[in-house]
């Protein structure tokens, strides 16, 4: 009996916690939506976005856990006015963003600025931003990704172009 407790009572708490954090897609990631915005990580695992995102003003998305994993799920993410679509903090190091487009208008910063070490960009597309569209810190990896327009495209921190 107290087993089946325990087990009852550990149930009721992981759903709490996956209920203050975000729903919990099947594959355990959790979901990012449009009413989530602007939206702080601050734990480590994988996030997806379920649908096409759009800001009118501050980061939308902004990263301070490392080991992160962030899936634009093939979705849009759109700024329309000021700082970053996503951002990750200088203490955030090996961030994921993967699998999307970013479109910022009229905007003046990266589209996608990730400030900590050994961060992975795969699959992104930047675009309409005004200098660098996609900046990340030392020993970062870009792949697959397409840059265009701004006056920089992307910073000069990367590995394995």
């Amino acid at each position: 009996m107290v087993n089946r407790q325990f087990h009852s009572g550990w149930f009721a708490a992981m759903c709490l916690l996956a209920g203050a954090h975000g729903a919990l897609a099947l594959d355990g990631r959790v979901e990012i939506s449009q009413d989530k915005l602007p939206l702080r990580i601050t734990n480590s695992g994988s996030y997806v976005v379920t649908e096409d995102l759009v800001g009118w003003g501050g980061t939308m998305i902004s990263i301070h856990a490392s080991l992160v994993t962030l899936d634009l799920n093939g979705h849009a993410v759109i700024q329309q006015v000021a700082t970053y679509a996503i951002e990750a903090a200088s203490t955030a190091d090996c961030v994921t963003v993967r699998n999307g487009v970013i479109r910022m208008p009229l905007t003046k910063g990266p589209s996608v600025n990730l400030r900590g070490k050994y961060n992975r960009i795969e699959r992104v597309q930047c675009a309409g931003f005004d200098t660098l569209g996609i900046s990340a810190g030392a020993g970062s990896i870009l792949r697959g990704c397409r840059v265009s327009g701004g006056s920089a495209g992307i910073g000069p921190e990367f590995v394995g172009l």
